[in-house]
């Protein structure tokens, strides 16, 4: 299975500069990772390590299993469109995308899985010694970091192999995956990636093509549906959703646009499963619960009448914390003086 690695950043924004960075670096040709790993000495090294070591795949390392990896990996660059490997191809390397983007196909699917900066990917095939499951192919000019297949199992296998166990024993805490079998959820947990997202980001939006289901890991989200009233756009918030909740799935039921948006009310750590993966993974009771669930959602008409009940509830306690105000002014002002 070639699923990114489990692990996205809280805060985006440093994986973005690092990735413009590189790239301008890359250009002048001034990186230090561009000298061979038998030619880089100290300020090679410890100048990538500085650079590596905020990407989100690397965070579980120490830093000088940083600088191990730095002493053996290479780094690539493909141009848009180039092939990196094949579906069926043999695994040989573990890859971090560290600037441009990488797309993720399989011969079962149209669709496609985008693998961003600070994703690394092919860990799997390197675990279970099987052919790769998807073709990736980059999307735009694309820098990454290649680890050969026996560096990667001395530097990376155990934290993986935990990683692995961790989304087992979710899923087993989920309810509505609780018919799946044992062998099941060993592959949901395969396929599933990790993604954080900090503060206040909108995880999906209303509106947008549906591509991913999610499972709330920690932290806590809003639902929330735009409402056009008077040519205005309104927000209701419909629900919150925390620890072994799910959101998307409805989307991927009924093949529609995202019906509303998700937005982070927390630090969110999420479990991500691609449309691709949907269909193999979400099977038999567990999908038939899925739909009982989906056909209970709000209709638009339910959602409209939703709101326009809590705005009477909200002007009603303005109009009463007005009065209770007004009252004690006037109870203040009818005071004798002392």
């Amino acid at each position: 299975m070639e699923n990114p690695s489990p692990q996205m950043n809280d805060d985006a924004e440093p994986v973005t500069y690092l990735a413009g960075l590189l790239k301008s670096e890359y250009t002048r040709g001034t990186a230090p990772f561009l000298v061979p790993p038998s030619l880089r000495n100290e300020e090679d090294i410890l100048g990538t390590v500085d650079l590596l070591k905020r990407y989100p795949a690397l965070a579980s390392l120490p830093d000088h299993d940083i600088r191990k990896l730095v002493e053996v990996a290479t780094f690539l660059r493909l141009e848009a469109g180039t092939i990196l490997f094949n579906q069926g191809d043999f695994p040989d390397a573990y890859y971090i995308l560290l600037a441009g983007r990488i797309a993720l196909t399989k011969s079962n699917s149209v669709d496609t899985i985008p693998l961003l900066p600070g994703m690394g990917f092919g860990e799997l095939g390197l675990l279970r010694n099987v052919p790769r499951a998807g073709t990736c192919t980059a999307s735009e000019p694309t820098h990454l970091l290649r680890l050969r297949k026996d560096h990667y199992l001395d530097l990376y296998e155990p934290q993986h192999k935990l990683d692995l166990e961790d989304r087992f024993t979710f899923i087993e805490q989920v309810p509505l995956l609780m018919y799946l079998s044992r062998e099941q959820k060993e592959r949901m947990a395969e396929f599933l990636l990790r993604q954080r997202f900090p503060r206040n980001s909108v995880i999906v939006r209303e509106g947008a093509e549906a591509s991913n289901m999610y499972f709330v890991k920690e932290g806590e989200v809003a639902v929330v549906r735009t409402l056009i009233i008077g040519g205005e756009p309104r927000f209701l918030e419909l629900s919150r959703l925390a620890a072994g909740d799910y959101f998307g799935e409805w989307e991927l039921v009924e093949g529609c646009t995202r019906r509303a948006s998700i937005i982070a009310l927390a630090p969110t750590e999420c479990l991500v499963l691609s449309r691709i993966d949907f269909p193999s993974l979400i099977t038999g009771r567990a999908l038939e619960l899925m739909r009982r669930h989906v056909a209970m959602f709000p209709s638009d008409n339910e959602v409209l009448m939703a709101y326009r009940d809590q705005k009477r509830w909200n002007d009603y306690k303005r109009s009463l914390t007005q009065e209770i105000v007004q009252r004690k002014v006037e109870r203040r002002h009818c005071l004798p003086a002392t």
